[in-house]
């Protein structure tokens, strides 16, 4: 465990200061880390890319979460990634990266206090069947 020193003292949700999108790529929140807080964790050598400042979104008001939840991102396979479908700045980054952006409308649920990484549990099955 290695522990992030944002740079808001309010922070309190990961997705939106850090979202790592594949192996030696991770996107980060401008206005809450600097890439020099990652100095001497695993992310330390990777390529850092800040996230672009999240346009104002249509729809619910979100009084539980900030505007950066447009990070809260959730990727398939290091190269899949599923996105607000009103996130039109964070798509054409992800595509500059190399990154096929899955875009879904999501924003009402945002207004609930998270997204898409918020809304699945990350999982890993063993396939094989126990001995019976």
């Amino acid at each position: 465990m290695h522990v992030l020193a944002p740079e808001d003292p309010h922070a309190m949700h990961i997705d939106a200061t850090l979202c790592p999108l594949r192996e030696g790529l991770a996107l980060y929140n401008p206005e809450r880390l600097q890439p020099s807080a990652l100095a001497g964790t695993p992310l330390d050598g990777w390529d850092l890319v800040p996230a672009p400042w999240p346009d104002p979104a249509p729809g619910p008001p979100h009084y539980m979460t900030s505007p950066w939840l447009n990070m809260n991102l959730l990727v398939i396979d290091g190269h899949q990634v599923v996105v607000e479908a009103g996130d039109e700045k964070l798509q054409s980054l992800l595509v500059s990266l190399g990154l096929t952006p899955l875009p879904l409308p999501f924003r009402h649920v945002q207004a609930l206090g998270g997204s898409f990484h918020c809304a699945t549990l990350d999982i890993h099955r063993d396939r094989r069947r126990p001995s019976a």
